[in-house]
């Protein structure tokens, strides 16, 4: 999931990933160059860059058949992020990815 002004960009975004396997979340960095972390889903940890907090102990997974819910536990800092951002989702597995979709868009204050 991307947090940010516009598609493809990962510098200075709320960037964040989650592998199904291991079970554990990652935080890009601000340069949008490498992942923070990993943390496991429900550690008592977090990670930030500039733009937001992940709270691994508050976010969660749950699965039923083949759909995987992830709800992440975020804090945008402000004013370091505020304005327009869209969010865009990505998911993939062995047989399938679905592209980068828009899936909202809201104004941080």
């Amino acid at each position: 999931m991307n947090i940010s002004t516009g598609l493809g960009v990962t510098a200075s975004s709320c960037y964040t990933r989650f592998d199904a396997g291991p079970n554990v979340l990652y935080l890009m960095n601000d340069a949008g160059t490498a992942w923070l972390g990993p943390l496991g889903i429900g550690m008592t940890a977090i990670l930030q860059n500039s733009q937001c907090v992940l709270n691994a102990a508050s976010s969660s997974v749950t699965s039923s058949g083949n759909n995987v819910t992830v709800s992440l536990s975020l804090r945008f800092k402000t004013p370091a992020f505020t304005g327009a951002k869209n969010l865009y989702v990505y998911g993939n597995s062995a047989a399938a990815y679905t592209g980068w979709l828009l899936a909202g868009t809201w104004t941080v204050n």
